[in-house]
């Protein structure tokens, strides 16, 4: 039986466009940061944030749904090894998890 909280992903997906290895985010994250009309168009599932500064791809999922930079609120690059908006994730841990 499958329960809503079993995680039958991966934290860790390769962005579809530039190859890098990206860490999943909560979906709570990408309806504050998608742009209005494009946040109407977030489907539940895994999302992940590609951290190639020059990579177009903001987020991402499994299923091929893809929010490019500009359709985002607010993007910010690495700073101080840490992802501005994505839980404060440090650099070194994340890629540890790789």
């Amino acid at each position: 039986m499958s329960s809503c909280c079993s995680r039958d992903f991966t934290s860790v997906l390769v962005c579809p466009t530039c190859g890098v290895s990206c860490q999943s985010v909560n979906m709570k994250t990408l309806f504050h940061q998608v742009k209005f009309p494009d946040v109407l168009g977030i489907k539940a599932g895994h999302y992940y944030y590609c951290i190639n500064n020059d990579c177009s791809v903001g987020y991402f999922s499994q299923e091929e749904v893809v929010f490019v930079k500009k359709q985002l609120r607010a993007f910010f690059e690495l700073k101080n090894q840490k992802l501005c908006y994505c839980s404060v994730i440090a650099l070194v841990l994340m890629s540890k998890s790789m």
